[in-house]
């Protein structure tokens, strides 16, 4: 699926094995769908090979210098920690998108409180 990864010697066969076992553990995903794990898996790539080759960059460059380098980065629009910490790749960004699509919940309105809960009103066990 990713190509760029491809490189035997730069991401060995037991390197993507393990974060793709990482990634599963990372996510439960119900049924056969391998999409997310292998999306999972290449952000874990992707941030390690941009850690290692020191070019790791969250956010969007909002400026740049040259003399005396300098960067600002402005940190991604992000409203839950684990939607910023997938923002950091391309991978994680199509990950978010795939997991908000899939797990979006559904709507009760109207009757009782007791039937959006697995408690009744008072604290009892159904």
């Amino acid at each position: 699926m990713f190509p760029e990864f491809a490189d035997p010697e730069k991401y060995p066969d037991a390197t993507i094995e393990a974060n793709l076992a990482r990634s599963r553990e990372w996510l439960a995903i119900p049924g056969d769908c391998a999409e997310p794990y292998y999306l999972l898996s290449a952000h874990f790539l992707a941030q390690t090979g941009a850690v290692a080759a020191r070019e790791a960059q969250f956010g969007v460059v909002t400026s740049a210098s040259v003399g005396a380098v300098s960067v600002s980065v402005q940190a991604p629009a992000a409203t839950r920690a684990w939607q910023a910490y997938l923002s950091g790749t391309p991978y994680g960004q199509q990950l978010w998108a795939w997991l908000t699509l899939k797990s979006a919940g559904g709507w009760s309105l109207g009757g009782l409180p007791e039937r959006e809960a697995y408690r009744k009103v008072g604290g009892v066990f159904w």
